[in-house]
């Protein structure tokens, strides 16, 4: 009969596997975190769609002399527009406008300076 040699294989130590673990779970955490913040942070197509709207009401405003507080719905979004006067001056009014969704949360934001002499 043949015989078997056998070898004997360094194994790892329990401090080993387990200092190989944390760094690993390290380096995964931080990875699920920055692919998280990103995903947040991202600019979605509902948010392109909040900016197109409210560019579309501040120049519709601007044009039609509406210097006034309005709320208007724009299918699952809501455009609301404050108008006040800038410093008290007269004739120059400070637009703010704000695009919310269904749960009020913000999705965008713009205020401009209308002169209303002009």
């Amino acid at each position: 009969m043949a015989r078997i040699r056998s070898r004997r294989l360094e194994a790892s130590s329990l401090l080993e596997v387990v200092v190989a673990m944390v760094i690993t779970m390290t380096v995964f955490g931080i990875g699920t975190m920055t692919y998280l913040n990103v995903m947040r942070a991202a600019f979605s197509g509902r948010q392109a769609r909040a900016v197109l709207l409210l560019n579309e009401a501040a120049i519709r405003a601007r044009d039609d002399r509406k210097f006034f507080n309005e709320v208007t719905e724009a299918g699952d979004l809501r455009i609301v527009r404050k108008a006040d006067l800038y410093h008290g001056l007269a004739g120059l009014y400070l637009l703010a406008y704000v695009v919310e969704d269904s749960t009020g949360r913000q999705l965008a934001a713009k205020r401009i300076l209308v002169n209303a002499d002009e």
